[in-house]
């Protein structure tokens, strides 16, 4: 049984969250550039969206490595998903990666890292 939230919750895009999908914006294929940009502005309403509902997605395989239940939200067709991995603090949802889906799960240091990176560029 799902709970039921009945306020919309604030959403937001954390710096490494921003990267990944301006990396992933970049990587889209040079001949469809229109597809990519199409692709990119419904993935940002359906990110801004997981306010209304967010507990509809599942519950994310790194929620097991974490302190804290992290939750996920499938976007794409095979072979391009990707998963919007979120957290809740406070009546706010923290989107703190977005990750193809055929990458390995995330570490606990990955994810600590994410949470808690106030710079948007990944250490090199």
């Amino acid at each position: 049984c799902r709970r039921a939230i009945k306020m919309r919750l604030h959403v937001a895009i954390l710096p490494r969250a921003r990267f990944d999908l301006d990396e992933a914006y970049r990587w889209a294929p040079k001949r469809a550039p229109d597809t990519a940009r199409r692709r990119a502005e419904r993935f940002a309403v359906k990110l801004q969206n997981l306010g209304n509902n967010p507990l509809e997605c599942a519950v994310a395989p790194e929620s097991r490595k974490a302190k804290r239940e992290i939750r996920e939200m499938l976007f794409g067709k095979r072979p391009n998903v990707y998963r919007a991995l979120y957290v809740f603090v406070e009546q706010e949802v923290q989107v703190f990666r977005d990750i193809r889906a055929q990458r390995k799960n995330l570490t606990r240091r990955q994810i600590d890292d994410a949470l808690d990176d106030e710079d948007p560029m990944p250490p090199s």
